[in-house]
């Protein structure tokens, strides 16, 4: 009779403790965080007239925690610098605000969803295009501001975010 007792009572605690993980992992997967304004510096990639993927120069995305973002360039083959500020074109920055702060699980469970991967020290989640040409690399903490959008390896990658 002993035995049983101590049996019931190991597997009512070993369910417990289950139970209680399988809460805990859920609810963190489910976690997103709060917008907050931020600075991204970019290496930008281009393709040459051979197909060679070359270092065609950098940019600073300056993000207001309201999601509205500034951004300046400096292109190395010609020495141009250039300012971008979405709100201020045709086409205006519609993927600002706290909606576009996602969890782990609604980028895992997207069916676009291709890996996980560590970029300028932060995790991020690659997703692939629409038409699957390209792929866009964004992370929990920082919403929409992306860290990678490559189409046939050229494109941008963040390589300081502060």
């Amino acid at each position: 009779m002993k035995k049983l007792r101590y049996l019931t009572i190991i597997v009512l605690v070993a369910t417990t403790i289950t139970s209680v993980g399988a809460y805990a992992k859920r609810k963190q997967n489910n976690f997103t965080y709060a917008p907050k304004a931020h600075h991204v510096i970019y290496a930008v990639w281009a393709k040459d007239q051979s197909g060679a993927i070359t270092l065609h120069g950098f940019r600073v995305r300056d993000v207001k925690e309201s999601g509205d973002w500034t951004e300046r360039s400096v292109n190395l083959e010609t020495g141009k610098t250039g300012f971008l500020d979405p709100a201020k074109t045709e086409y205006p920055n519609i993927m600002k605000g706290p909606q576009w702060y996602k969890s782990a699980a609604w980028y895992r469970s997207n069916p676009r969803f291709l890996r996980e991967e560590t970029i300028a020290g932060v995790h991020c989640f690659t997703m692939s295009s629409y038409n699957g040409g390209g792929e866009m690399s964004m992370s929990l903490e920082y919403g929409a501001t992306p860290f990678k959008a490559t189409i046939d390896g050229a494109g941008v990658e963040a390589l300081k975010v502060y």
